[in-house]
C-alpha cells in the first residue's frame, strides 16, 4: 500500500503535503552474502516499509502528477518462524502518473515510479563484527484512487 494523508500548501501551484506511509512485500528476494548471491527458499518472506513527508505536485487541466516522499525505511524478513526488523533507514520514492476524476470527490489513477531503501540490519550480540546492510531499488507501476 501507498497511504498519503495531507493538505494543500498552494492552491495557485496546485501543491499538496502530505504524511505518507508506504510498505511492500518483496517477493523472491535474493540475498549476497560477502559478494556471493543466496537465493532465497520459499520459506523466506521479506518486506519494506517507508515512512516519510511526501510533496505532490498536479499540472492542471491535465491532472497529470509528480511525487516525492523522503523519509526512514525498515526491512522485515521472515524465516523459520521467526521475524526480524532492521534498523531504521534512508527512504525515498518518486513517481509520477495521472488521474481521471469519477466523482466529485474520488480520482482513479495510474502512475509509474521509483524507490530506494537503504538500512543496517540489527546487531547481533553472539557475533559483535556482523555489520549487515539491506537494500532494495525498484521500478514499478500502480493504479490509484484518491479521495479529496
Amino acid at each position: 500500500y501507498d497511504f498519503k494523508i495531507g493538505a494543500v500548501v498552494s492552491e495557485d501551484e496546485n501543491l499538496i503535503l502530505s504524511l505518507d506511509a508506504i510498505r511492500r512485500a518483496i517477493s523472491g528476494p535474493t540475498w549476497s552474502l560477502d559478494g556471493s548471491d543466496v537465493y532465497s527458499t520459499t520459506t523466506v518472506s521479506a518486506s519494506e516499509a517507508m515512512y516519510g513527508i511526501g510533496i505532490t505536485k498536479y499540472f492542471m487541466p491535465s491532472n497529470m502528477f509528480i511525487s516525492g516522499t523522503f523519509g526512514l525505511g525498515t526491512f522485515q524478513i521472515d524465516y523459520a518462524n521467526s521475524k526480524v526488523t532492521s534498523q531504521a533507514g534512508f527512504a525515498f520514492q518518486l513517481k509520477g502518473g495521472e488521474e481521471w476524476w469519477v466523482s466529485d470527490d474520488w480520482g482513479l489513477g495510474v502512475a509509474v515510479g521509483f524507490a530506494h531503501i537503504a538500512a543496517n540490519d540489527k546487531a547481533d550480540p553472539s557475533n559483535p563484527s556482523y555489520s549487515g546492510k539491506l537494500s532494495t531499488t525498484k521500478f514499478f507501476g500502480t493504479l490509484s484512487a484518491t479521495f479529496n
